[in-house]
């Protein structure tokens, strides 16, 4: 099982600091993470990816919907 710190895990989506990440954190919206570090799973990279994916689309179907 890969893992990535949180300043590894920002980088890798381009957030532009680790403000972002506790942003997420406080709005209930970050990946799981685990101690020591704090670190995240790649495991926990990939859903958090699937849930924004999936709000995305949730979204585009919500403004397409309020369109017609």
């Amino acid at each position: 099982m890969g893992s990535k710190s949180i300043s590894e895990w920002c980088k890798s989506h381009k957030f532009k600091s680790r403000g972002t990440f506790y942003k997420l954190k406080r709005e209930g919206r970050a990946p799981d993470h685990f101690y020591p570090g704090p670190r995240i799973s790649d495991e926990a990279d990939e859903r958090w990816v699937r849930e924004r994916e999936r709000e995305a689309a949730a979204a585009t179907r919500k403004a397409a919907d309020q369109a017609i």
